[in-house]
């Protein structure tokens, strides 16, 4: 196969490198932080030269778990994708029971422990069977979290690659991810907050580990914003929640402080949250749903909004926030949330709040002062200029190469 062009010379004079993906759900129209970084990961990968698959199953919905595409092999943008059928998706007892063992999680038995992951789904045996089978230089697994993960990291020793996707949540504390992490052959992790995490929580100080991020595209060279038409924004100032609309993700949170925040103000603020709906965000006039857009209203929402907030109490890396500020936006952010906290900081690039008092302070600063807005977006879009892809592929590539060149 040949290599890209835009590969340096380095790269193109090595022997592609075989890898494969194991992921819970895999595609195109598969919205998710890790699905999603997988994807781009393989999809780059792929455009590099290098032979890679995905192992996945054929559920989409990652709240079932049920069936959706076709067991089988197809091409997706250059990546062989194999789908194996699911035996046991999302049970309907799991919600009743992640809540009694994660009430205290490290205090379940290694059986309650095997059965809270039975249970979360998705379970396939098929799966199983072909990552023990796949002869692939790499075996790269994508999230912890999940049956695929957690049995078939057993079956690839001396090849597991484990992107945790790791956060400060209850199930990670179950002691049945202390063997996950440790029979990890590398760590690829997304922050140094991650890193830190993981490694204060499980005996991995003997993994060979990286902090590798994400890369970001760049915005699109034209973007129409005529699209918010959709929507009656393109005359409106508002703000974007752009994402999983549900109350895990903070939104529910962000609704009710926006609705508090009109209620003692006199602004024409709207608050737009646009993504795939699980739960309201709540109930105004100037509080807009939207639900899943493409890629194109993405854009054109991010390009004509005020700025971005990002309420998610838990994130391994929050793509928005570089994809807000590549179009020079301000961002606002959940202080509970590390990761995101630390971009903010590092960057400069927005303001944190961690209540409805300081998300009031940091709405009024960021509504009242033109030129602090300007200020944050630049800010971010520099920060934001050092994370390329290309850069990412590299040092990714050179990893792998490193520890598992036959």
């Amino acid at each position: 196969m040949s290599v890209d062009t835009a590969v340096s010379s380095e790269s193109a004079e090595r022997r592609p490198l075989s890898i494969a993906y194991v992921i819970p759900r895999y595609g195109v129209e598969v919205i998710g932080g890790a699905e999603s970084a997988a994807r781009q990961f393989a999809e780059r990968l792929a455009l590099r030269g290098h032979a890679v698959t995905v192992l996945t199953t054929t559920a989409r919905d990652s709240d079932t778990w049920s069936p959706h595409y076709a067991s089988g092999s197809e091409m997706i943008n250059g990546v062989r994708v194999h789908r194996f059928p699911i035996d046991s998706g999302r049970h309907s007892g799991f919600a009743a029971y992640a809540g009694r063992t994660l009430f205290a999680p490290w205090a379940a038995t290694a059986a309650e422990s095997s059965h809270f992951i039975e249970l979360q789904g998705p379970v396939s045996q098929a799966l199983i069977e072909a990552i023990a089978g796949c002869t692939s230089d790499v075996i790269a697994f994508y999230p912890y979290l999940f049956h695929p993960t957690v049995e078939g990291i057993k079956h690839a020793t001396g090849r597991a690659v484990l992107h945790p996707a790791a956060h400060d949540e209850p199930a990670v504390y179950l002691p049945i991810f202390a063997e996950v992490f440790e029979q990890a052959d590398l760590l690829i992790y997304h922050t140094d907050s991650e890193a830190e995490f993981v490694s204060d929580h499980f005996k991995v100080a003997a993994t060979p580990a990286v902090t590798l991020g994400l890369g970001v595209d760049p915005p699109p060279s034209s973007i129409n914003r005529s699209l918010l038409r959709r929507w009656s924004l393109e005359n409106r100032r508002y703000a974007l929640c752009l994402g999983r609309v549900d109350g895990h993700k903070g939104t529910s949170m962000l609704g009710s402080y926006y609705i508090n925040y009109r209620n003692r103000s006199t602004t024409d603020l709207a608050m737009v949250f646009a993504g795939p709906t699980v739960v309201s965000p709540g109930e105004h006039s100037d509080l807009i749903v939207t639900g899943p857009v493409s890629e194109e209203e993405k854009w054109a929402l991010i390009d004509g909004a005020s700025f971005l907030v990002q309420p998610s109490y838990f994130e391994s890396y929050s793509i928005v926030l570089f994809e807000a500020w590549s179009l020079g936006k301000p961002v606002l952010v959940n202080g509970a949330c590390e990761v995101t906290r630390r971009h903010v900081e590092r960057s400069g690039g927005g303001l944190v709040f961690s209540s409805y008092p300081s998300f009031e302070v940091a709405l009024d600063l960021v509504l009242d002062d033109e030129a602090l807005r300007n200020d944050l977006g630049e800010r971010g879009r520099l920060y934001c200029n050092d994370v390329t892809w290309d850069k990412v592929l590299d040092r990714y590539v050179g990893e792998l190469e490193r520890y598992f060149r036959s």
